[in-house]
């Protein structure tokens, strides 16, 4: 008779909801994939629609830091109503929306809304060049982009764009290219 060795199982306790403390992410860059809408979900709070997101931090803030760039949750449940707003009309679409995470102002006897900042040039550069990463960049349908050729003068970031130097020398070119494409010309 043949033994058979076993494996040894790892335990763990039940997975917490799919939902982010967004206090702990004010003023973070964050990117968001909204994926899907869920209508009348039961809450602890009523009935409640929700959008589902992929959430990357981009970028840290003072208050509080991040340690690089990277994905912070898949299959996030958005259920402040703000950010749902500006997340679901761009659900399905395969566009990613970019912001820094931020409180509005309150209603009487309500708690501020939270919501993404239009983003700076700095910020859509910051977004791009992460995106165009290879781990994060797909032709649409799944597969890995072909490797972009690298830039031989990164030359300077155009004036109106509000870019440091350091991080336009830190794009790749395409997505410096795509930066400037959405500048006036100077």
């Amino acid at each position: 008779m043949r033994k058979v060795k076993e494996k040894k199982m790892e335990i763990a306790g039940p997975a917490n909801a799919d939902r982010i403390n967004w206090e702990e992410h004010v003023g973070q860059l964050l990117l968001m994939i909204p994926t899907s809408v869920e209508t009348d979900v039961a809450t602890r709070v009523g009935v409640k629609d929700i959008t589902i997101a992929t959430v990357h931090v981009l970028e840290g803030s003072k208050e509080h830091p991040w340690p690089e760039p990277g994905l912070l949750q898949e299959d996030a449940f958005i259920f402040p109503k703000v950010l749902q707003s500006q997340l679901r009309s761009f659900v399905g679409t395969g566009k990613a929306v970019t912001g820094r995470l931020t409180k509005g102002l309150a209603k009487p006897s309500q708690r501020p809304p939270w919501k993404l900042l239009d983003p700076t040039p700095e910020d859509l550069a910051i977004a791009t060049a992460y995106l165009t990463k290879d781990e994060h960049s797909t032709n649409g349908n799944g597969e890995a982009k072909a490797k972009p050729k690298p830039d031989p003068d990164p030359g300077t970031p155009p004036p109106s764009s509000g870019i440091s130097q350091a991080t336009w020398d830190g794009m790749p070119a395409d997505a410096r290219k795509a930066v400037a494409d959405t500048l006036p010309p100077y």
